[in-house]
């Protein structure tokens, strides 16, 4: 992604890296403090987002902003353990826990402990609200969309694609939380946590809301 945005993107104001906060030396802008930090579609990857949250905090100025948008309930979560628990996909997915956010597999409440984390660290809320909504897919692309989403894909032989397809369908067709609507048509939750913190200094750097 850094290559492709590098190579496409360039410009005098912008600058793109690619970096580890959770690996001691991983951030490539040593000693540089930023005004806001934006993080959109990346928490619900991450098992250790509370240690990502801590880390975020040295490196936001006083008055400075973080900005969160991640998904915190959709049925790829549950079908990636579903289908790990296969035999005949096991051996390829051994680590779906490292890929697993907590409120998930602990069934917590994402919003709240969003909240309480970042009250424990050190940040002010300006806001928190979770936008729930209903994804409308075709069967055959619902299969695609949760396929395409199995952090394991690249380990699995591109032959087997087909059955694991298939194998996709079965859960899918197996919820009891995804309704088919008449047609070819399902539908499902997406549910997401649009969020804003505030690192306490610094009163005029301020933050308007739409």
């Amino acid at each position: 992604m850094i290559t492709s945005v590098n190579a496409g993107n360039k410009s005098d104001h912008v600058s793109y890296a690619l970096g580890n906060l959770l690996v001691d030396g991983g951030f490539p802008h040593v000693g540089v403090q930023f005004d806001k930090i934006f993080s959109f579609y990346c928490f619900h990857w991450l098992k250790e987002y509370k240690q990502v949250l801590a880390k975020f905090y040295p490196i936001l100025k006083p008055g400075g902003y973080i900005c969160l948008v991640y998904v915190i309930d959709a049925p790829h979560f549950l079908l990636l353990q579903q289908i790990g628990n296969l035999p005949k996909w096991g051996g390829y997915m051994k680590k779906i826990r490292d890929h697993l956010p907590e409120w998930i597999e602990q069934s917590q409440d994402a919003q709240k402990e969003l909240e309480q984390s970042c009250k424990e660290i050190g940040y002010e809320k300006v806001e928190s609200l979770v936008h729930k909504s209903n994804v409308k897919l075709t069967l055959d692309a619902f299969a695609d969309v949760v396929m395409s989403l199995n952090p394991f894909l690249s380990e699995i032989p591109p032959t087997l694609y087909p059955e694991l397809k298939a194998d996709y369908t079965k859960l899918i067709l197996a919820k009891e939380d995804v309704v088919q609507n008449g047609g070819q048509e399902f539908q499902f939750k997406h549910d997401v946590l649009f969020a804003v913190f505030r690192k306490p200094g610094n009163e005029s750097n301020g933050f308007v809301k739409n």
